[in-house]
């Protein structure tokens, strides 16, 4: 959130969905949700509401009159810029302090989690 100007706050559920369209160049919405494993209405409203921020633009998808793609604006882009090589730091920081068999287990963790997330949601 640091790296975010002042006065513009992210929820989570928004710095995500920014992330997976800053990582895609230009994305569907619902590859957004399969890509967060948020649903999609609370992809919606996350889209929704980076788009009052000026954050992602939607634009109509040519291949499908009715479909829409999104796409970082330029706030969004230095946005993204600011906050992507932060998180690669931690990445790296982390990768320094934890073992490969420590990474292994957690990773497991996190796998049984969203297995019992997604159970409980359906």
């Amino acid at each position: 959130q640091d790296a975010v100007p002042d006065g513009l706050e992210l929820s989570l559920r928004e710095f995500r969905t920014l992330l997976i369209v800053a990582s895609r160049g230009v994305v569907a919405p619902a590859a957004v949700a399969d890509a967060t494993g948020m649903d999609r209405s609370t992809v919606t409203r996350a889209l929704s509401t980076l788009q009052k921020k000026g954050l992602i633009a939607e634009s109509q998808n040519q291949k499908d009159k009715r479909a829409k793609l999104l796409r970082l604006t330029a706030i969004g882009a230095d946005l993204s810029n600011r906050i992507i090589p932060r998180m690669n730091e931690y990445a790296h920081k982390l990768e320094d302090r934890i073992t490969a068999a420590e990474l292994e287990k957690f990773k497991s963790v996190l796998d049984l989690m969203v297995e019992l997330f997604v159970e409980d949601t359906v």
